[in-house]
C-alpha cells in the first residue's frame, strides 16, 4: 500500500501540474507482515519509487520530492534532541531529499517555540560544531490558532531564523 500510495500520489501531482512535493514527516510506522522498516529503509523505499515512478517518461524528470522530519511540540526534551539529530543523520544519507526541519502538533497546549528555543539552537550548535555539517533549515508551524497566547510562535520562529512558517494565518496579528 505504502508504495501504490506513492506511485498514485506522484501521477497525481505531476498531471495537476506540481512538479515539487513537500513533505512533513517523522517517517516512521511503516511495516508489513514481515517487520517493521527503519527510517531509513522507509526514505530508501520512497527514493526507489519515485526513481521507479520517473522512470516510466523522461518528462517526469523534472518532478522532485523534499522531505522536511518533524519532531513533536509535546515530546520531551530528550525526545526533541534526538529527532533533532535524527533529522541531521538522515540528512547525511539522503542529502537531496532531507531539506529541514519541524516541530509539529497542535499549538495551543503545546510548548511554544520560545520554549522550545534553547533545546533547539544547544542542538544545532552542538551538532554543528562537532561535525562541521551545515546548519539544517527550520520550517516551523506557527500562527495556527486564533489565540493570542500563541501567536508569539510567529515571532519565535522568526528569531529561530526559520526558512518559512507553515500555516500562520495568525499573521495579522503582527
Amino acid at each position: 500500500v505504502f508504495k501504490e500510495y506513492y506511485q498514485l500520489m506522484f501521477s497525481k501531482l505531476y498531471n495537476d501540474g506540481i512538479y515539487r512535493w513537500e513533505i512533513r514527516t517523522s517517517v516512521d510506522g511503516v511495516y508489513d507482515t514481515e517487520k517493521e522498516y527503519t527510517q531509513q529503509e522507509t526514505l530508501q523505499i520512497l527514493i526507489n519509487e519515485l526513481k521507479k515512478w520517473k522512470a516510466v517518461d523522461s518528462e517526469r524528470e523534472v518532478f522532485s520530492i523534499a522531505i522536511i522530519v518533524q519532531g513533536m511540540r509535546m515530546d520531551t526534551v530528550d525526545g526533541v534532541v534526538a529527532a533533532l539529530t535524527n533529522a541531521y543523520d538522515l540528512r547525511d544519507m539522503f542529502p537531496e531529499y532531507i531539506v529541514g526541519f519541524d516541530l509539529v502538533g497542535h499549538e495551543d497546549p503545546g510548548e511554544t517555540l520560545l520554549h522550545w528555543a534553547p533545546t533547539l539552537i544547544d542542538t544545532e550548535e552542538y551538532i554543528v560544531m562537532n561535525s562541521s555539517r551545515p546548519k539544517l533549515p527550520f520550517f516551523f508551524h506557527a500562527g495556527e490558532s486564533n489565540r493570542l497566547s500563541v501567536q508569539e510562535n510567529l515571532i519565535d520562529a522568526v528569531f529561530l531564523n526559520t526558512s518559512r512558517i507553515g500555516h500562520g494565518f495568525g499573521i495579522q496579528e503582527f
